[in-house]
């Protein structure tokens, strides 16, 4: 799959036989999710997102917005933001630096 790591892993089991909805379920990712990927994560049922690196420029889980939490769309979402930031930034810049270079 090409797209947000966030969304994929939520596509690939939202609404499978075996797991239905997500309640219940954390989302670990590396980066704070986007709008796209926090309304997703909302949709699903996923009560857990614990992410590492802040997005300052896109950021939905409490840099730019909090789309998440925000009690207006439903019952809030627990938000463990900054675990291991450090180790996710670089594995983000890593893979980005990679993609920019391919794309010369």
């Amino acid at each position: 799959m090409i797209g947000h790591a966030e969304a994929n892993a939520v596509l690939a089991l939202w609404g499978s036989p075996e797991h239905g909805d997500l309640k219940g379920f954390t989302l670990v990712s590396t980066l704070e999710p986007c709008l796209m990927c926090a309304a997703m994560i909302r949709e699903t049922g996923i009560s857990t997102v614990v992410f590492g690196a802040h997005n300052p420029q896109r950021g939905a889980a409490g840099s730019v917005y909090d789309l998440l939490r925000d009690k207006r769309l439903g019952p809030p979402i627990e938000v463990i933001g900054g675990k291991m930031a450090e180790s996710c930034q670089l594995l983000l810049d890593g893979f980005f630096q990679q993609v920019r270079s391919r794309q010369v």
